[in-house]
């Protein structure tokens, strides 16, 4: 295979944004893009970024704005303000891609062409295969694909190194080598300089293996893409801050493409901003099919999945329970902590909320009573004994998150008498006179 353009990416009348690093592979596309200039009448552009990481950095800068020069091409540069307060290769990406788009919107351009070629795929799946990723990550890097409003290009995917290098010695290209290249300490390097040429050796056709495997991800990826979007538009209803879907039809699909959904469904909720590891979609999957009809994961401080029997709630908002205890002496109205009210007469009240009869012959074994949240453990009198108040719940089919909000009331003998809201109360008209107790929630 000759070294070339991948005539599919490159139309006429393209308004191309180049990024020109200086070194090889993007001086050899920057000069193929101008060859092809006038017979597609194409508009070329480049757009580089000093990251002010090297000493060479400077130079470079001005090397690359030189040789725009010489191929009439405008050059737009940007140096990098760099303060340490993020993962540098995280930062320094993004800001480039940020840069890349502008200069794409204030020239007009429909492209943004980066210079990744085939050895660069190599390493790419290789090292992503090793980490771990998720499925459309073991492709690799795409040839084309859109960034807001603006395509990428890769035109030198399917081109190999050896042949890039070919191209330079032919055209006698200028470049500048990084001196960063050749460090082990970067893990693509090391992957560069002795896992592929190991590779090499057992096949040096090893290039086009690497790209079947890529096509075949691709490929299917696309099946399970429209797969996974029909389900979520037909069966995932989302709000702000959640994603509530039946598990009955969560379980029913294939599984490969239930993993999709998960990740399409926390992209949507967090914007992006959450990267699930394969355990991560293990464990909702594992919820997704547990015995258990109610339970709750909890993945980092935003974002947590809810079980509630028939339906799987994906949440960014994660409320915990209010802990809470306050006394209650006599008759009166008394404000509690987590914003209801409980309200004690001797006469039937006419103020809306929850309500109970107590009755009692000797007020020392009601007041003082206690109002405070639910504990685990609780305990309450039923026919025949007691039982854990949370195994009650679960009889009920209570919803887990309204459990951890739920109050108990408590007697001056340390027994509870109710759970405001349920029907769980030992309370029996045995006693000779009634109070009257009604709990008013907070708006």
């Amino acid at each position: 295979m000759m070294a070339g353009l991948t005539s599919k990416l490159i139309e006429k009348n393209d308004i191309i944004v180049v990024a020109v690093s200086g070194g090889i592979d993007s001086m050899v596309l920057l000069d193929m893009l101008c060859q092809k200039r006038d017979a597609l009448h194409l508009s070329v552009v480049v757009a580089h970024v000093n990251h002010r990481m090297r000493l060479e950095s400077e130079e470079e800068y001005a090397f690359v704005a030189e040789k725009c020069q010489s191929y009439n091409v405008a050059f737009y540069g940007m140096i990098l303000d760099y303060q340490g307060e993020d993962n540098f290769h995280n930062y320094s990406r993004n800001k480039r891609y940020q840069f890349f788009y502008e200069i794409a919107k204030k020239v007009h351009a429909n492209k943004i062409a980066l210079a990744h070629h085939a050895d660069d795929q190599a390493e790419t799946i290789l090292m992503r295969l090793v980490r771990g990723s998720g499925f459309i990550g073991y492709a690799g890097i795409s040839e084309r694909l859109a960034y807001r409003d603006i395509e990428i290009i890769r035109p030198l995917l399917h081109t190999t190194r050896s042949e890039i290098e070919l191209y330079q010695t032919k055209h006698k290209i200028i470049f500048r080598q990084d001196s960063s290249n050749l460090l082990d300490k970067y893990t693509r390097n090391r992957f560069r300089h002795h896992i592929l040429p190991l590779i090499e050796q057992e096949n040096p056709l090893y290039h086009e293996k690497f790209d079947q495997f890529a096509t075949y991800i691709t490929e299917t990826y696309a099946l399970i893409s429209r797969l996974s979007t029909a389900f979520i538009d037909a069966s995932v209803t989302f709000a702000l801050d959640k994603a509530v879907v039946s598990v009955t039809a969560f379980t029913a699909l294939d599984r490969a493409v239930t993993r999709d959904v998960i990740k399409r469904i926390v992209d949507r909720l967090t914007l992006d901003g959450f990267e699930l590891s394969f355990a991560n979609i293990e464990s909702i999957l594992g919820l997704a099919i547990s015995d258990k009809p109610n339970a709750r994961l909890i993945l980092n401080k935003n974002l947590c999945i809810v079980r509630k029997y028939n339906l799987i709630s994906f949440e960014t908002i994660i409320t915990e329970a209010f802990a809470f205890s306050q006394e209650i002496p006599t008759f009166g109205t008394y404000p509690l902590p987590n914003g209801d009210m409980v309200v004690i007469t001797e006469k039937r009240s006419d103020i809306d909320g929850i309500s109970i009869e107590l009755w009692y012959n000797n007020l020392r074994f009601i007041f003082p009573m206690t109002f405070r949240s639910r504990h685990d453990g609780d305990r309450i009198k039923i026919i025949g004994g007691t039982k854990k108040i949370s195994e009650l719940l679960i009889d009920m089919k209570i919803p887990f998150e309204e459990r951890n909000h739920l109050a108990v009331g408590i007697t001056a003998q340390a027994e509870i008498f109710w759970v405001p809201g349920l029907k769980i109360s030992p309370v029996t008209k045995t006693g000779k006179q009634v109070i009257y107790l009604t709990y008013v929630k907070g708006k």
